[in-house]
């Protein structure tokens, strides 16, 4: 008599399928708590400035952010967090570096022709409007507020890097250290850059998932002023003291 075998091989596939998937799931849920017992270290995470506004973070910072394949803009958020403002953006090739003038403009630079030197927009950060141009190399003749890894009452900031520790360290006037911001991370994970708000109470870190983390100098604690930063080998980023109306 013919025996149709078909739905027992069904069976058989089914319940062969079946334990397939529940070892893969148990070796997801055994990668999951060998992460959770050996304390394998993630990337950090930090509270977002655009959810909870600080108005003690007093300045405005210009950045490029990234805008989608092959898209930028150029930006600037007001330090507390509040509401931030594109004044330009564009496709191919971000902007050679950006920069504030001392009378409160954000000089934008193109990229430069083969052999030519880059044209330089000086745009008002309120209307996006371009007040003037020039065709000159990095003027940095701006801002005196972006003063890097030194503040205007001489203390100093300085990335730590050991084995998954990441760290910045203030070393003050009087000659004390502090330690103002440390994560455990993959060692894939950096930080990048430091560079102080212009009144001194606040840092300004970026790391190399793109974040600008504000930093209080004293108490408080780190959060994400932008997560967005265009990659590239130049930190297009820059600060300034001023209070840009409406941003």
């Amino acid at each position: 008599m013919p025996t149709d075998l078909a739905p027992v091989e069904r069976v058989r596939g089914g319940r062969r399928r079946g334990v397939a998937a529940a070892v893969s799931a148990g070796i997801v849920v055994v990668v999951a708590v060998a992460v959770a017992l050996l304390g394998v270290p993630r990337p950090p995470s930090f509270p977002s400035l655009a959810d909870d506004p600080n108005p003690a973070y007093v300045g405005t910072v210009a950045y490029v952010r990234d805008d989608g394949p092959d898209g930028w803009c150029v930006t600037v958020v007001d330090a507390s967090g509040a509401p931030r403002r594109d004044l330009r953006c564009g496709s191919g090739p971000p902007p050679e570096w950006i920069d504030w003038t001392a009378d409160g403009m954000v000089e934008v630079a193109t990229a430069a022709t083969a052999g030519g030197e880059p044209q330089v927009d000086v745009v008002d950060p309120v209307s996006g409007g371009v007040v003037r141009q020039t065709t000159s190399g990095w003027s940095k003749s701006g801002s005196p507020d972006d003063v890097g890894p030194m503040s205007s009452d001489g203390a100093v900031a300085e990335i730590r890097r050991d084995g998954e520790r990441r760290s910045v360290e203030v070393r003050e006037p009087d000659g004390t250290t502090r330690t103002v911001l440390s994560v455990e991370a993959p060692t894939s994970y950096d930080l990048v850059d430091v560079r102080w708000g212009p009144d001194g109470r606040w840092l300004l870190v970026v790391d190399g998932d793109g974040r600008l983390i504000v930093v209080p100098r004293q108490d408080g604690a780190p959060a994400v002023l932008a997560d967005d930063l265009f990659a590239g080998w130049m930190l297009r980023v820059a600060v300034t003291g001023a209070q840009v109306a409406n941003v």
